[in-house]
């Protein structure tokens, strides 16, 4: 998560203020105003969320930070080494429309698996109706 200062605050809160106070047309700039709003909330929101994380949550998002930086292209479950480490990517849908997932969090753990693609996976069992034991044919 990136950190902010009170400065960068301030200076989106300033921005927002000029765009909203330049709107006669309140349809005029209202995608310009909505983003200026989100960018403003997503500021006061990082800012309350590193005042109560705890350090071991600051930790893990700095190394999110550091390894979405280096593999940003990487697959759900890949294994990757960083100083010595390795790593694997665990994906997990945050936001859904329609219960289609449209937004993802990308969370890095360390793991024993070997480096390279992500380990294939399980195959589930196939599904058998009660006639599967007998032969058709009978």
């Amino acid at each position: 998560m990136p950190r902010y200062t009170e400065a960068e605050l301030a200076t989106a809160k300033q921005r927002l203020a000029q765009a909203e106070g330049r709107a006669n047309n309140p349809d005029k700039r209202r995608a310009i105003i909505e983003r200026l709003r989100l960018e403003v909330s997503a500021i006061e929101y990082a800012s309350r969320w590193q005042a109560t994380a705890t350090p071991e949550q600051l930790v893990q998002a700095d190394l999110d930070d550091t390894l979405n930086g280096l593999y940003p292209k990487a697959r759900a479950r890949a294994v990757v080494e960083h100083d010595g480490q390795r790593f694997q990517l665990k994906v997990k849908p945050v936001s859904f429309s329609f219960e289609v997932p449209t937004g993802w969090s990308r969370s890095w753990s360390p793991t024993d698996l070997a480096v390279g693609e992500p380990p294939p996976r399980k195959q589930a069992a196939p599904f058998c109706f009660s006639f599967c034991s007998r032969s058709l044919f009978e």
